[in-house]
């Protein structure tokens, strides 16, 4: 109790808890030991938030990107524009 003082885990990941480790004994009470050996753990259930937000965000979407989408023929970015005159 003293700890939860010092360091207080946010509701959301509280809960969490609680389910991974209910999730967790149920699995390891219905587990078949011929197919899988290994026990469940907590871990198994929890989600795994920290891995989506250590990913970079995705690119932005080019017309060259909804070209392909729709398989239509790229448009070139360095092309030059055409001139009229003699």
């Amino acid at each position: 109790m003293a700890y939860a003082l010092i360091n207080p885990i946010p509701d959301i990941e509280r809960i969490e808890l609680g389910l991974a480790r209910m999730m967790a004994l149920t699995a390891e009470i219905n587990r078949n030991e011929t197919l899988r050996i290994r026990p469940f753990t907590v871990l198994d259930f929890m989600p795994k938030w920290a891995e989506a937000v250590d990913q970079p965000p995705p690119r932005p979407i080019t017309s060259n990107d909804v070209r392909l989408a729709f398989g239509l023929p790229l448009k070139s970015e360095t092309a030059p524009a055409d001139k009229e005159g003699p």
